[in-house]
């Protein structure tokens, strides 16, 4: 699967373990507006949870990351910029 439009930015974390390279951890960082409407022009609320998880999910296979909702949902949140235009 490719990304067509707006892609988020991963960061991936890895170790060699047992002689072979391992992920222990990753970031994403993205606009949620961007990865859900493809724009910066509306926002987002909680009843948008479910669809910018499967987003991010989507996202990271795309990058060959296997990654379920429940890894998202148990995910940190690093960062949130509140900002609307």
């Amino acid at each position: 699967m490719l990304l067509h439009g707006y892609a988020p930015k991963l960061t991936i974390y890895e170790n060699i373990y047992k002689g072979s390279w391992v992920v222990n951890k990753f970031e994403v960082e993205c606009s949620l507006r961007k990865l859900l409407h493809n724009t910066s022009y509306f926002g987002n609320d909680e009843s948008d949870v479910d669809a910018i998880i499967k987003k991010i999910v989507e996202a990271l296979a795309a990058y060959g990351l296997d990654c379920t909702a429940s890894d998202i949902e148990k995910g940190n949140v690093l960062i949130i910029a509140y900002c609307f235009k």
